[in-house]
């Protein structure tokens, strides 16, 4: 059986880590819907779930992807907030990486260059640019 979150959410996404662990990030928690900042790392190794660096947005729903260089993407909305974090797994912090005003779907898929969020818009990978293109 694994070992229970340290903050229950629903609609939460994971991404793999480069290291065999798991990122889970966003959601929100019931019953007042509180979107949440907070992020967990998941250890199948010694199954347990340890708390990592909070989110600057809470995004309630989101879509994530690891991307080549082993950082994960998190795009997606608040309430008020449409957003993209990076996540850096050897640091454990987040940092903004562009907004924009269409709120994305919440399944996306990694290509070479950049995440192509459904329906809505594609990301080009940090570094490459930090705008969102139709």
């Amino acid at each position: 059986m694994t070992a229970n979150l340290n903050t229950p959410r629903y609609n939460g996404k994971v991404a793999a880590l480069a290291d065999g662990r798991v990122l889970i990030a966003g959601g929100y928690w019931s019953p007042n819907i509180n979107p949440l900042h907070d992020a967990e790392i998941y250890d199948p190794a010694n199954n347990t779930w340890t708390v990592t660096g909070s989110m600057i947005v809470g995004l309630p729903s989101l879509a994530m992807a690891t991307l080549q260089d082993g950082t994960v993407l998190a795009v997606g909305g608040g309430y008020d907030d449409i957003t993209s974090e990076v996540y850096v797994s050897v640091t454990g912090t987040w940092s903004q990486a562009a907004t924009t005003s269409e709120m994305p779907e919440e399944k996306a898929i990694k290509l070479r260059e950049s995440l192509f969020v459904q329906r809505r818009a594609r990301f080009p990978y940090p570094g490459k640019s930090s705008t969102w293109q139709a």
